[in-house]
């Protein structure tokens, strides 16, 4: 009778732990976006600059954390894209902040290399909008569907990258 409940007893015990740690899992959110019916987040492209604690979020116009985009803040920048469909295209705002108060930064070198839904590669050149406060580009004929882009950013020679998903 002792074997039968030590052996209960000890199934219960495994069990307990099996759920407690299989059932974690460490996911970011991904809520739509205003400008963006479903995007997906993705992590930041670490690079020997950046500091080690990076975050992904998406931010609510309204939080005063940024413009709605998908976030990446990596060290003391804080990079946000926003996508939203034109007629002739894709127009692809892409904002570079640093400190607490988000101030913009111009004079940044901005590339982005985006892959399309059918595979293939272009490279954006992120012109930065003085009267805007933010860099934008522009993707004549693009097709549905989700692209990957990864954002290179050359702020006075610190490298600051960003990985972004979205589906327009």
């Amino acid at each position: 009778m002792q074997v039968k409940i030590l052996s209960v007893i000890m199934v219960m015990g495994l069990a307990f732990i099996f759920s407690a740690c299989g059932g974690s899992s460490d996911t970011t959110s991904s809520s739509p976006s205003p400008a963006s019916p479903s995007p997906e987040m993705s992590s930041p492209s670490p690079t020997p600059s950046m500091e080690a604690n990076n975050s992904v979020t998406n931010a609510e116009p309204s939080d005063g954390h940024g413009e709605g985009g998908q976030v990446v803040e990596t060290g003391k920048y804080h990079l946000e894209l926003l996508v939203g469909r034109e007629p002739a295209g894709l127009h692809i705002d892409f904002f570079v902040q640093q400190g607490l108060d988000h101030a913009p930064v111009a004079g940044a070198k901005v590339v982005g290399q985006l892959q399309l839904p059918d595979g293939s590669q272009k490279t954006l050149d992120f012109q930065y909008s003085d009267t805007d406060k933010h860099y934008t580009a522009y993707l004549t004929d693009a097709p549905a569907g989700e692209y990957r882009l990864v954002v290179l950013s050359d702020i006075q020679g610190e490298k600051v990258n960003g990985r972004f998903t979205f589906t327009p």
